[in-house]
């Protein structure tokens, strides 16, 4: 149970930091792409500041002297009517410039930005007219390779996706430890009171044993009857309460030795030799069973095993009338062995359900026919979630009743024989 716990605290721990960690790794990636697109934008508006001033565009000039001198920035200068007056490093135009930009940005008359791809390099163009007493007289664009900076892009995302991943193994590591330091109050609470309802349990046995035997003794002469009636009621809550104790001894015990393998267990083997063994409580309520015993392998003990059977069928002793019909399955159904027991007694609301396997529930007056603990089904649930298994409660498919149904982590492993 700590165990399973500790993994899922582990679990959300580990999630919460790395998904905090991959929101500051976005930031960052996204904080340093603007950065280096504010640079590149910054350079090219700079040089086209530069060379407007020194353009002189004029519908007679048929070339225009730009400096070259501008770093990784290159720069193109068109005349009104879309000639090209200016190309300081012969870059190839008609691959720079998509059919139409140049005159776009002309009608236009503002400032544009735009991508342009060529063979595999990426460029960023800057379009900006240039406007003589009020009328547009050229236009002059600057751009820049985007392959520096594309580069630099992938150096910080193989970064930040490296830091992610080792953040995540340091985070698990980490959140391992937390967990288990958090639980370790819970544990040694748990553990705490099992062992106070262990020692509790074993110290009223005797008390409650002595009570039984004086009623009985009392009941072998010849009481008055009102006496009678005391002593057999006394008799009646011993019973009780000594199978109380006896379920909370067993609750106690569950938890197996620190490093104790669980063995392998066929569940149809022990649920029939239980079925076998209960056989003639089973008869004195005329309770009829039909078997339906698939052999289905799973990791738990075979006494856990039989005290799950005992408890459900106990069950079905205790809150259903006499002449009830059992079916008892087991069967292999993926990554679990499954026993599923079926009465056809008087059933539980839906709303009762969900409550069935906490301790001290004993359901409706309907199912109430014998005293009871209410202790049964929390074995069950109990046992089940110990060895990392699951129970469950529903109506059967058709008619009343109630189908109580185990699951089991199925085993790889071969069963060993029962004793």
């Amino acid at each position: 149970m700590f165990n399973r716990a500790r993994r899922q605290l582990t679990i959300l721990y580990a999630t919460s930091g790395v998904a905090l960690f991959i929101v500051l790794a976005a930031m960052i990636f996204i904080t340093v792409i603007a950065v280096m697109d504010r640079e590149i934008d910054a350079d090219i508006a700079e040089v086209i500041e530069e060379s407007t001033t020194l353009l002189l565009v004029d519908r007679s000039m048929d070339e225009a002297a730009v400096p070259v001198a501008f770093g990784p920035v290159f720069v193109f200068a068109f005349a009104v009517d879309g000639t090209l007056i200016a190309n300081p490093r012969l870059l190839p135009v008609d691959e720079m410039f998509p059919p139409g930009a140049v005159h776009a940005a002309m009608e236009s008359g503002e400032p544009s930005r735009a991508h342009r791809s060529v063979g595999d390099d990426r460029f960023r163009l800057h379009y900006h007219p240039v406007v003589i007493e009020g009328t547009v007289a050229g236009v002059v664009v600057a751009g820049r390779s985007l392959a520096r900076r594309d580069a630099e892009v992938k150096v910080v995302a193989t970064t930040l996706v490296g830091s992610v991943v080792v953040w995540a193994v340091l985070a698990s590591t980490l959140a391992y430890v937390v967990a288990g330091r958090a639980l370790r109050p819970v544990r040694e609470a748990y553990l705490r009171q099992e062992a106070f309802v262990a020692g509790a349990a074993h110290e009223l046995r005797s008390p409650i044993a002595v009570i039984r035997a004086a009623s009985e003794v009392g009941l072998r002469g010849a009481p008055p009857p009102e006496v009678r009636a005391l002593l057999v009621e006394i008799s009646a809550v011993a019973n009780e309460a000594s199978t109380l104790v006896d379920t909370l001894l067993d609750l106690a015990r569950l938890a197996p030795p620190a490093g104790a393998d669980v063995p392998a267990t066929d569940l149809a083997v022990v649920v029939g030799r239980e079925l076998v063994r209960m056989q003639p409580l089973m008869e004195s309520h005329r309770v009829r069973v039909v078997d339906d015993l698939a052999s289905a392998v799973v990791q738990a003990p075979p006494e856990s095993i039989g005290r799950i059977t005992r408890a459900i069928l106990e069950n079905v002793i205790a809150h259903t009338p006499p002449g009830t019909a059992v079916v008892v399955r087991t069967r292999a159904a993926g990554a679990y062995g499954e026993l599923s027991v079926e009465d056809n007694g008087p059933g539980l609301e839906a709303t009762e359900l969900g409550a069935m396997f906490d301790p001290f529930s004993r359901g409706d007056r309907a199912r109430q026919r014998s005293g009871g603990s209410g202790m049964g089904l929390s074995i069950v649930h109990g046992v089940a979630t110990h060895y990392g298994g699951w129970v469950r409660a529903r109506p059967p498919a058709g008619g009343t009743g109630l189908v109580v149904e185990v699951g089991l982590p199925a085993s790889g492993q071969q069963p060993a024989p029962l004793d």
